[in-house]
């Protein structure tokens, strides 16, 4: 039997969201996700997914391995940002599988669950980058691009109406 995270289950099952219902993302892991935007989000009961660079963990500015750890604990989502942050539609195709793939890997390895969140660095994606992220186990994909793109078919859900759509 297919799972899927608690975020991508109103869409797959075709269920109500939460009233109004919000995303907080952070992108890069940066250190001061854990000292400054932590406290004031668990402060006010909030979460959110930090987009972690898995080759810059521990590298001044970012994030340390126990950080990443402990914001995990604290019921923040961490989701992969590749290894090196490249512009994924610019890599080959090799390139760019290798980048999700292994940043991937790092982060379950480290938190000792699988990591199912993925953020395009740059919003650089094409077809095939859309593709590899599905075929690598990523529930979510997200992208710096303006606009909606509906997404409940790939997670397997129904399409949105026209008047869904609108809304």
């Amino acid at each position: 039997m297919e799972t899927c995270s608690a975020r991508v289950a109103p869409i797959k099952n075709y269920t109500k969201l939460p009233s109004r219902p919000v995303v907080l993302t952070f992108d890069d892991g940066y250190a001061d996700f854990y000292t400054a935007a932590m406290p004031i989000l668990l402060n006010h009961g909030f979460t959110a997914t930090d987009f972690v660079i898995s080759g810059r963990l521990g590298r001044p500015g970012f994030m340390t391995p126990s950080q990443v750890v402990a914001a995990d604990a604290l019921g923040f989502t961490i989701g992969a940002h590749t290894v090196d942050h490249v512009a994924l539609a610019a890599q080959t195709p090799a390139g760019a599988s290798g980048q999700m793939r292994q940043s991937k890997v790092a982060l379950e390895g480290l938190l000792g669950h699988p990591v199912v969140d993925f953020a395009y660095p740059y919003g650089s994606f094409n077809a095939s980058d859309m593709a590899q992220a599905q075929k690598s186990g990523f529930e979510t994909a997200v992208s710096t691009m303006w606009g909606m793109v509906h997404f409940a078919a790939l997670a397997g859900g129904p399409r949105p109406t026209a008047i869904e759509l609108r809304l």
